[in-house]
């Protein structure tokens, strides 16, 4: 209970008061003291006629305070005693503003604590009094506390208000086959933490709505126990006890005073003498040991039927189910029909089951966001209502002359000038992807020209300076086929074209130089094959040829995924090797050329890669790209692809970059057939999927500079579409 002052006294002719109990919930309460009686300020009224301390209601719903004064003092921050208050240990006045203001100590009476010794104080300078707990042969044992029994983990002490309760653990396995228990567990374990259809994290607490007393818990492992948890014997009469709908057990109401030391033992309205034995109910035998209740309490078995259709018989102990009522085979709900054993989602939070025509809902909770381990994150799946640990997609990555590193991350160069299998589905077919390198007047290596992609019927050409040409025409971007295929100038990513095949989830990321990037999800794992390697995990087998053989030398791998004849290269291959021996390597003897390239690669070791250095090192690409600057035309920026390349890692990782300022790589925003300007992105314009965003959500801090839709249109995938385009929801 808190208790507040009001900025100014309620003036009225009546007055609602309350008796303070000195004896509530933890804290300290104020009031000020008035000298004149019925003089009320504040929440407080001190009644100096009477010599009582009241409550008086704050104020509205026709109650308002009296008129009075305040008492006045002088002695700033010293304790003031107040005739009628100042023996009483758990009130103390002080001197603060000018006026008399008064605390008043609130005991811990919690709803455990039912039996509180008299006269005993939680702390010297306290005025609160200690709850009663169970001493016992093996020691004392605080209200509330719980202990198993060391030689038997089945066996579990309860204490509450007094009493010990000794009971039997009623195990329950929701499983054809359940698993032994583990070493100094009670229970047997089942495979999988399954609860309302959804997986559990581990070490987390299960209560079955349709009984609450049912408790599975999740272990390290993946595997749950479950055991009925049995109530305590209470010393309380039963028209003293309180028990919610949803909670498993009855509580004790109220609190009784106790004499500390004194003999016997109270259950209920009866005092037992030390070493007596009586049994206050069906279920309990007990036995006075000094002045603590030690009872043993039945553990009745886990029934089928629901908790409102079992029946307590007087003089048995554990409940038996009612006799069935006439069986009703379906149940309605939101105009639809469900027979009986139906289970459905009403949302993906809470699951709903038709049991002989009545509906039972459960509501699964999400407490804590799972930690999940290198190559896995944490998202929120369709139809799920917590968020899951889901693998992530896999990348492929070539840039520079070209240098790849595969969906397993090994990493390698090979500057064939042919056209090459970079990743395709080997096992399902369902897409393919080509590139076209050539040594762009390079004597030494060769670049990514072009990509091809084919899915279905369609066939994307990736062409230099980003062209992009569908089944050989030239296309405008955005390009969208609903549910399909969409191509888009992504905004966040220097205008790099965005290449996203939704029917199978794998997208492509262009840079209209030589930066490519795939990106696979996990149902393809084993099934990849070419230059981007198997994607199976393992990094030491990417070097698998078309006709699957191992192999270790990169030109004898890279060679077998050569697809097209000889047309299809951009230099003979002899050549190419003569000319490799008698030219000398780039940049040597050239430290101009070299210093100049070293310059401009160290912006991978700059202050706007700080964060990234710890989790993905810099060195192999600072590496390439100095390669790439030493063999790269002057007029071009060759830096730019090794810089892509390290920021995109970096974001794998988490750590996402803003590298652009300062560099000739970054590309002017372009809105060539999506809006006339360039305004908020999608998170505040109108979309598919927010048709009518709020417009507090479009603050211009929330806004990032990109092509707006024209009026009447909606951005989705990255472009903008008429309404009735719009995916139905």
């Amino acid at each position: 209970m808190t208790w507040r002052r009001p900025a100014c006294p309620l003036m009225g002719p009546t007055t609602r008061h309350h008796r303070v109990n000195t004896a509530a919930t933890m804290g300290t309460s104020r009031f000020r003291v008035t000298h004149k009686v019925g003089v009320a300020v504040g929440s407080h009224l001190l009644t100096s006629a009477a010599l009582t301390l009241v409550f008086l209601s704050s104020g509205g719903d026709g109650y308002s305070f009296p008129q009075g004064r305040l008492q006045s003092c002088t002695n700033e921050g010293g304790n003031v005693e107040v005739g009628f208050i100042k023996e009483n240990p758990c009130i103390t006045c002080r001197c603060l503003g000018g006026n008399v203001t008064c605390e008043q100590e609130l005991c811990p009476m919690t709803e455990a604590c039912h039996l509180v010794l008299a006269g005993q104080r939680i702390r010297p300078d306290s005025c609160c009094e200690k709850c009663k707990g169970c001493q016992t042969s093996l020691g004392q044992y605080s209200d509330g506390e719980e202990w198993p029994d060391p030689d038997d983990p089945c066996t579990l002490n309860h204490c509450y208000s007094g009493v010990v309760t000794r009971s039997k653990v009623k195990c329950h396995a929701p499983c054809s086959q359940p698993l032994p228990a583990e070493p100094g567990q009670c229970c047997a374990r089942c495979p999988g933490c399954q609860a309302s259809g959804h997986v559990k994290p581990p070490a987390q607490n299960v209560t079955s709505e349709r009984d609450p007393c049912l408790i599975c818990r999740c272990g390290p492992d993946g595997t749950q126990s479950c055991a009925r948890r049995l109530c305590p014997a209470l010393s309380c009469l039963a028209s003293e006890t309180h028990q919610e709908p949803d909670q498993c057990c009855p509580r004790c109401t109220g609190h009784r005073r106790v004499t500390p030391g004194s003999p016997g033992c109270q259950m209920g309205k009866r005092l037992y003498d030390s070493g007596q034995q009586f049994s206050p109910d069906p279920c309990t035998n007990c036995t006075c040991q000094g002045s603590t209740s030690v009872c043993q309490r039945t553990s009745c078995p886990q029934l089928a039927c629901q908790r409102h259709l079992q029946l307590h018989q007087p003089g048995r102990c554990c409940p038996v189910c009612r006799a069935p009522e006439p069986v009703r085979s379906v149940c309605r709900h939101m105009r639809r029909q469900y027979q009986d054993g139906d289970t459905w989602q009403l949302t993906p939070c809470i699951t709903c089951n038709c049991t002989h025509g009545r509906i039972s809902c459960e509501m699964e909770s999400c407490e804590n966001e799972p930690q999940c381990g290198p190559g896995w994150h944490p998202a929120k799946l369709a139809g799920r209502c917590c968020k899951q640990c889901v693998e992530d997609d896999a990348v492929c990555t070539v840039f520079g002359d070209p240098h790849y590193s595969t969906f397993d991350g090994k990493i390698y160069n090979y500057q064939g000038t042919c056209k090459y299998q970079l990743a395709k589905d080997c096992a399902d077919k369902t897409f393919s992807i080509r590139v076209h390198n050539d040594p762009r007047n390079s004597r030494f290596f060769s670049w990514t020209r072009s990509a091809s992609i084919k899915i279905g019927d369609l066939r994307i050409a990736l062409r230099p300076k980003k062209e992009v040409k569908i089944n050989r025409k030239t296309v405008t971007l955005p390009y969208l086929k609903v549910g399909h295929v969409a191509i888009v100038q992504d905004p966040a990513d220097n205008y790099n074209v965005l290449v996203k095949l939704r029917s199978v989830g794998v997208s492509v990321i262009w840079d209209g130089d030589s930066f490519l990037q795939v990106r696979v999800p996990p149902k393809y794992k084993g099934k990849m094959c070419g230059l981007c390697g198997n994607y199976n995990g393992n990094k030491t087998d990417d070097f698998i040829t078309k006709r699957g053989r191992l192999v270790k030398l990169t030109k004898r791998f890279a060679r077998s995924w050569k697809v097209g004849g000889r047309s299809h290269c951009s230099a003979p291959r002899r050549q190419f090797r003569r000319q490799r021996k008698r030219q000398p390597r780039p940049c040597a003897g050239d430290r101009a050329a070299r210093a100049t390239a070293v310059r401009q690669c160290n912006r991978l070791k700059a202050a706007a890669f700080g964060d990234c250095h710890a989790k993905v090192h810099p060195a192999s690409y600072f590496k390439s790209c100095v390669q790439d600057m030493c063999e790269c035309d002057q007029k071009r920026s060759c830096y730019c692809e090794a810089l892509t390349a390290y920021s995109h890692a970096c974001q794998r990782v988490g750590v996402p970059v803003h590298w652009l300022n300062g560099t000739d790589c970054a590309e002017p925003p372009q809105c060539t057939g999506v809006g006339s300007s360039a305004g908020c992105s999608s998170a505040c314009q109108p979309s598919c999927a927010v048709p009518q965003p709020p417009a507090d959500g479009c603050s211009s801090d929330a806004c990032r500079r990109t092509c707006a839709c024209p009026d009447g249109q909606l951005w989705h995938d990255g472009g903008c579409v008429p309404p009735h385009r719009c995916p139905q929801r």
